[in-house]
């Protein structure tokens, strides 16, 4: 079989079997039933991907060969999830915002709705470590508007040089992309 879309309709018995099933299949095989998941996009099958994706049972170890990149079940779930723009998963995305290249967190983000991406950026902003701030700064340069202004300014002033630095990039990125509207 060479298609990756159903040819019929998939109810949700036959994602409850693979449910009921997904923790005794072998890795190749999770990783198979998490992209038909993805692929059948059913809200019952969308609701099992959510639920691996913030299960901390499948934060556990996990190897599969044909995905090495994944430590995680739950890695691999949160993953095609950013990718299909679930908002259910915006936390865990900007959880990586220091493990991963920042592009690609970027482009993870802008698939999930821009106002999720701000409530979530604003909500992290207090208290983030000088680093994390720093990458925080950034995005709301990339995905503000006019109106987070008022969350950027305040740390254009601050004492620590890279902070103030992001902060005064974002503003300018902020300014730049609002002429463009």
């Amino acid at each position: 079989m060479t298609s990756t879309i159903p040819i019929r309709y998939v109810d949700d018995h036959i994602i409850a079997i693979v449910h009921a099933q997904f923790d005794d299949l072998k890795p190749e095989d999770q990783w198979c039933a998490l992209i038909a998941l993805d692929r059948i996009a059913t809200p019952a099958a969308r609701e099992m991907l959510e639920q691996i994706a913030t299960a901390p049972a499948y934060s556990r170890p996990w190897s599969c060969p044909n995905r090495p990149e994944f430590q995680t079940l739950r890695q691999a779930a949160t993953q095609l999830l950013s990718f299909s723009g679930a908002t259910s998963v915006v936390d865990t995305v900007l959880d990586e915002l220091t493990g991963s290249h920042p592009g690609f967190i970027e482009w993870r983000l802008a698939k999930i709705d821009r106002e999720v991406v701000i409530s979530a950026i604003r909500y992290r902003l207090p208290s983030a470590d000088e680093a994390v701030l720093v990458r925080l700064l950034d995005l709301l340069g990339w995905f503000g508007g006019i109106q987070e202004l008022t969350d950027v300014r305040p740390y254009i002033h601050d004492q620590r040089l890279t902070i103030a630095n992001a902060a005064y990039e974002a503003e300018q990125r902020i300014l730049k992309l609002s002429d463009l509207e």
